[in-house]
């Protein structure tokens, strides 16, 4: 497979996950146990099976440890950590814009991943056989369920934003997965952007908020969607969250 070749993965995973336990001390969310191992190895062995040979990785809470646990390789991956020092006080706009140096050095197409989803695989191969650039994933059968849904808005085929709850007005296109494909174009011009807004927005901002102002106010405008057509997913913030993901048999 040549997909390493063309992309390199970006994987947020510097929360804790308190939402998922407030008692959590001991692991960060991504190394809590899925059907015998680790919700990142589920990620890494699914980049693997794509023919993927490194990836970045942003780390935050117990960084130590985390490194300690996982380690610098992961089978036949090579991780490049990135350290997320604000952690407790950033969101993931913050987490993915610290990857600026390491993603500058290979200038490659990012396989976009937030480290607490669990998805069937074939996902990925979806997204990555799909010749459109830049890429929202999207569930377009998704059902309200915490009001804290992150919500795509579009006009026909393009992405104009997305919004956090339940929009008042605006055309509903799906909720978004946390698996997205940008384009080298799309990056920088998220790298750019951000550098200047962060003074007025702060850090602790998500990139889907982030996403409309992007697209408004730098030359991107041919962001897009792909949608999952049925194919199991869920973000584990929750503890149901957690026993929906147990469940899946991939």
């Amino acid at each position: 497979m040549t997909h390493n070749q063309d992309f390199i993965p970006i994987i947020l995973a510097a929360g804790k996950g308190t939402r998922l336990d407030p008692r959590q001390r001991g692991l960060s969310k991504a190394l809590i146990e899925i059907n015998g191992k680790p919700l990142l190895f589920h990620h890494f062995d699914n980049l693997l099976n794509l023919g993927f040979q490194e990836t970045i990785l942003v780390i935050g809470y117990k960084a130590k440890s985390f490194k300690e646990i996982v380690g610098n390789t992961y089978k036949e991956l090579k991780i490049n950590y990135v350290i997320n020092k604000e952690f407790n006080k950033s969101g993931t706009a913050w987490s993915l814009f610290i990857t600026q140096r390491e993603w500058s050095v290979l200038k490659k197409q990012v396989l976009f991943l937030h480290g607490d989803v669990f998805y069937d695989p074939s996902i990925l191969d979806k997204v990555l056989n799909d010749q459109r650039s830049d890429l929202i994933v999207l569930d377009e059968n998704y059902s309200v369920k915490t009001k804290d849904e992150m919500v795509v808005l579009g006009d026909k085929d393009k992405v104009t934003s997305i919004f956090k709850g339940v929009p008042k007005e605006g055309t509903i296109l799906g909720e978004v997965l946390g698996i997205n494909k940008w384009s080298p174009s799309f990056m920088e011009q998220f790298y750019k952007l951000f550098s200047i807004h962060k003074h007025k927005y702060g850090i602790n901002l998500h990139w889907e908020i982030f996403l409309g102002d992007l697209l408004a106010f730098s030359n991107e405008d041919n962001m897009e969607f792909l949608g999952i057509e049925g194919m199991s997913w869920v973000n584990i913030n929750y503890k149901e969250d957690l026993q929906e993901a147990k469940s899946f048999n991939f």
